[in-house]
């Protein structure tokens, strides 16, 4: 049974890579209005392949570079660089979910969540999106990663670092001077290469 499973999980990934892969034949890059491409890594995660899971986020990084992602496709991206021992990238990915919705990591661990008013650039930061998303501590294969994650976001440094995300969020949401919000962005996309 496992093994039909897995199998069929690596067809339907299969097929979506070709998908993308005619459109970008096609358009000369890849339209994927339907967000096909953020479905593989949880079917990664659920054949536990987390080396074939990084071979497609590679991919992913070279043919969409400038993707953002959300907030359960950077965990499931910090989980499978966790899982194939990429600690020092699974620690920028787990600080890059983080900013992708402050809550996360609180509704993950199931803790209370305290909405701050700050700014937001889409409905995935908000504190409400959390009520939505299935991850949650307690998978008896994540124990590691559990354990991990807990560690990383008490280190000193990124708790410092997510207080400083903050705060700049905060003074977005009040800034009207264009140039301030300017030097607001880049300071806030320059505490992901601190971590």
């Amino acid at each position: 049974m496992r093994d039909q499973i897995k199998e069929r999980l690596t067809k339907r990934v299969s097929k979506i890579v070709t998908t993308l892969e005619a459109e970008q034949a096609r358009f000369g890059w890849i339209r994927d209005r339907r967000g096909m491409r953020y479905l593989p890594t949880d079917m990664f995660l659920r054949m536990e392949d987390y080396s074939a899971g990084l071979e497609y986020l590679k991919w992913f990084g070279i043919n969409f570079p400038k993707d953002k992602g959300f907030p359960e496709f950077l965990l499931e991206w910090t989980i499978i660089l966790f899982k194939t021992g990429n600690f020092k990238d699974a620690k920028k990915m787990a600080f890059r979910t983080y900013c992708s919705n402050i809550y996360f990591f609180n509704n993950y661990f199931g803790q209370e969540i305290t909405p701050i008013k700050k700014f937001e650039k889409s409905d995935h930061e908000a504190a409400d999106y959390v009520k939505t998303v299935h991850f949650k501590e307690g998978n008896p294969k994540m124990t590691d990663f559990d354990e991990w994650l807990k560690q990383v976001s008490s280190f000193k440094k990124f708790v410092e670092l997510t207080e400083k995300f903050v705060e700049i969020r905060k003074k977005l949401l009040v800034e009207q001077d264009s140039m301030v919000r300017n030097q607001l962005n880049r300071q806030e996309r320059a505490l992901v290469e601190e971590i």
